[in-house]
């Protein structure tokens, strides 16, 4: 398994560097290390969220990411059909967890345009009562089906 805890500091540098401003990013926590495989991370800074998609380029854990402005698919990811994971629902829906599980209000924030690609894993961040958790979402299935977990 990718260690993408590494790849969540390397894309905070990068930021710092490039931008001048600080930014806490997230990515799945557990993803498949092989050439190839695209996954999503989540930077949330004052104002804001901006996803990033990381690809890796080899089987050894070597990746490229970059900043997605708008829609994940202008970084990359296509589907082969046009049919999208339906942000709006998945938000309401880690909000609604949140509020049985937990008794708080949340605002969840998910990169949009993400299309149904089976395997696709992103991040979507859950900010409740001051606090912010990652949710760890992966796509099942070329309908737009997410399963999705807290980290």
């Amino acid at each position: 398994m990718l260690v993408t805890s590494h790849i969540a500091v390397a894309i905070e540098r990068a930021i710092i560097s490039q931008r001048q401003f600080n930014a806490v990013v997230s990515c799945p926590p557990a993803v498949r290390e092989h050439a190839g495989v695209t996954f999503g991370c989540m930077a949330q800074f004052r104002g804001g969220t901006t996803p990033f998609v990381v690809t890796q380029t080899d089987n050894s854990g070597h990746v490229t990411y970059v900043g997605c402005s708008g829609e994940l698919s202008a970084c990359g990811i296509h589907a082969t059909s046009r049919t999208r994971v339906n942000i709006a629902g998945l938000q309401d829906s880690i909000a609604s967890s949140i509020e049985r599980q937990r008794n708080l209000r949340a605002r969840v924030s998910c990169p949009q345009g993400v299309p149904a690609v089976p395997t696709l894993q992103f991040v979507c961040l859950a900010v409740a009562a001051g606090a912010t958790t990652p949710f760890s979402i992966t796509v099942v299935g070329s309908n737009g089906g997410v399963s999705y977990i807290g980290t």
